[in-house]
């Protein structure tokens, strides 16, 4: 599948995959190394292995939002390919709001209603 991708690679359209993601697996099973051709088996010592879940079998890691229970992982596989490199704050609750947030700006800097 992946030897698919060489003509668009070499054109400059595609670029190569970095990171493989593996879902419902623990470990790789015996006989995966073997049967994987070169480009799987340069991907494999890293890749990320996710708990099941059913959507993410199905559809792949898409926009939709991660279940909580993958995103530690998720996140790793993501900083270790460069792809996500500024810590992840959580998002403002209201209790948050109006407090240290709009008066010092907080760890996001000021609200975007503030002016400039």
């Amino acid at each position: 599948m992946l030897a698919r991708l060489d003509p668009w690679i070499q054109a400059g359209i595609a670029v190569a995959p970095v990171h493989l993601v593996v879902t419902g697996a623990r470990k790789w099973p015996p006989a995966v190394a073997g049967a994987a051709g070169h480009r799987v088996q340069q991907l494999m010592a890293d890749a990320t292995f996710l708990p099941h879940d059913a959507d993410i079998a199905a559809h792949g890691i898409t926009a939709a939002v991660t279940p909580k229970r993958l995103r530690a992982s998720v996140t790793a596989a993501l900083r270790r390919t460069g792809a996500l490199t500024a810590p992840c704050s959580p998002p403002d609750t209201r209790a948050d709001r109006g407090r240290a947030t709009r008066s010092t700006g907080g760890i996001d800097g000021p609200p975007p209603d503030a002016a400039t």
